[in-house]
């Protein structure tokens, strides 16, 4: 389970997003695991983090993680043991 702050509501950077991205970023803190990562690739995402708004395609997607990406609230890529890299939630600060 994921605990949302109320400083997501007044974020500048969450503010200077459009509604798709903000929408976007919520899910992406819920599919994240506990170490913030989460498979990256763009149709992964989409069919994980809109099972249920099938109007979302992979496009879409793609556009609103390079919002995200502007706005300093998209991923970091790391690599694991294997050599694989993995995308890395930003931890999100309620200050930004």
């Amino acid at each position: 389970s994921r605990i949302l702050r109320e400083g997501l509501l007044d974020s500048d950077a969450v503010g200077q997003v459009s509604p798709g991205a903000e929408m976007l970023f919520v899910r992406l803190l819920l599919l994240a695991d506990d170490f913030g990562r989460y498979d990256g690739r763009v149709s992964v995402i989409c069919r994980r983090a809109f099972v249920n708004r099938r109007t979302v395609d992979d496009h879409m997607t793609g556009e609103w993680l390079g919002e995200l990406a502007d706005a300093g609230l998209q991923l970091q890529a790391e690599n694991t043991p294997e050599g694989e890299q993995v995308p890395r939630a930003h931890p999100y600060e309620s200050s930004t």
